[in-house]
């Protein structure tokens, strides 16, 4: 999901991430900030939702495999694993804030600061699983989402799962610095170069977010219909309610994915 309302000025994405987590170290800190708490705690229990289905498809198990989350922000997800009985996760973030924090709540693991776009990265061993959940479209420029895709990929030995809008072209919204939307077939390229190939995709939303930008006039209506149906915490958490069940009913009968995917690829 796109997850950040737009930041002022050009985007840079440490300090701008340091500060969202250092003001607001939860999900409303990493998630759709405009939407309230409510809203994004249903967001996040559909990303639940969407990875039990995954699993049970597609055989991995975030339970026992080893897993590096990628951007790993509040650690919602590592917190997950945790209550699965996963003791085998380690992290690689952004930002000092994430590390300290999740250092302090898990140490017996392994977290890291690093620019995953910043160059060649080396955590010391490989993984059963790596992931990045709405991490690669903050990842702007071209280059350093090719290098990114590179780290994310060399630390699995098995799977690699993302999360993303995945467009039917790459887009990149006016006056939105912080986002780009990138294609399936420009990811699933990227993953192809680095030795994966995409098994398949978990929907995630179909009303809790908004559509992917392939009818631009949906799309923009959308995300201003989320805007004024979360005006308050107390609608946040009414509509959220329903969109979720709505999206889990369409999703199971339809296989619906007109927003979020979850894209599974697997070591060739």
């Amino acid at each position: 999901m796109v997850k950040a309302a737009s930041p002022k000025g050009e985007y840079e994405a440490g300090s701008y991430w340091s500060e969202r987590l250092s003001q607001d170290f939860s999900l409303v800190g990493v998630g759709y900030k405009a939407l309230g708490r409510n809203f994004n705690q249903w967001q996040y229990k559909a990303y639940l939702r969407n990875l039990e289905r995954a699993q049970k498809r597609f055989g991995f198990n975030l339970g026992s495999d080893s897993i590096l989350e990628c951007g790993f922000g509040t650690g919602f997800f590592l917190d997950h694993y945790h209550r699965l009985g996963n003791r085998a996760f380690a992290g690689v973030d952004l930002t000092e804030v994430a590390v300290k924090n999740l250092s302090q709540r898990y140490p017996q693991a392994s977290f890291s600061q690093a620019d995953l776009g910043a160059g060649p990265l080396d955590l010391g061993r490989k993984f059963d699983i790596a992931t990045a959940f709405a991490v690669l479209l903050h990842i702007t420029d071209d280059g350093k989402f090719r290098q990114a895709m590179a780290n994310v990929c060399s630390h699995s030995n098995r799977w690699v799962l993302l999360t993303e809008v995945l467009p039917g072209k790459t887009f990149r919204a006016p006056g939105k610095s912080h986002y780009v939307l990138r294609s399936r077939g420009e990811i699933e390229a990227e993953l192809n170069r680095n030795g994966f190939e995409v098994v398949g995709t978990e929907p995630v939303f179909v009303f809790l977010a908004g559509p992917t930008p392939k009818f631009k006039a949906w799309f923009y209506l959308w995300n201003a219909a989320l805007y004024a149906l979360t005006r308050t915490e107390f609608t946040g958490h009414i509509f959220g309610g329903l969109f979720y069940a709505a999206d889990g009913a369409l999703i199971s009968a339809f296989g619906c994915n007109p927003s979020v995917d979850l894209l599974v690829a697997r070591k060739k």
